[in-house]
Formats: structure tokens, C-alpha cells, sequence
């Protein structure tokens, strides 16, 4: 079976390979933003660890003085 994690919550203690992040203005938090090749599994044992995208929060610019 294959599995797909498109819009999953993104834990580092997951059997995946992150491939890249990408700050997002619109997340929240870390979210798997594309699977790029999905776990497989045979007779409940992964034979493949997935490959993810995963969007973080965009990190906000600050200016000189400590002010955002």
C-alpha cells in the first residue's frame, strides 16, 4: 500500500526524508506541503520511506531597532 502525506502535520520523529522546506506566509506550522514519493508498505512493513515538502511558517523581517 501507498501512503500519501499531503496536509499532515509535519513531526520530525515521522519515517520521512524532507527534501526541502518552504517558508509559507500562510502556514502555521510545519505541514507536509507535497509528497514527492510516498511510504510503501508490504504485509505492514515500509519498504520505502516517503520524500516530503514541507511548508513552515515565513519568518517575519525586522527592522532595525527590534521592531517588526
Amino acid at each position: 500500500s501507498f501512503q500519501d502525506h499531503d496536509g499532515t502535520a509535519f513531526d520530525p520523529g515521522l519515517a520521512l526524508e524532507v527534501i526541502a522546506y518552504e517558508p509559507r506566509p500562510d502556514a502555521s506550522g510545519e505541514t507536509v506541503l507535497e509528497t514527492v514519493r510516498p511510504c510503501v508498505y508490504r504485509d505492514g512493513r515500509r519498504i520505502q520511506i516517503g520524500q516530503v515538502i514541507v511548508a513552515r511558517p515565513e519568518k517575519k523581517k525586522r527592522l532595525l531597532g527590534g521592531r517588526s
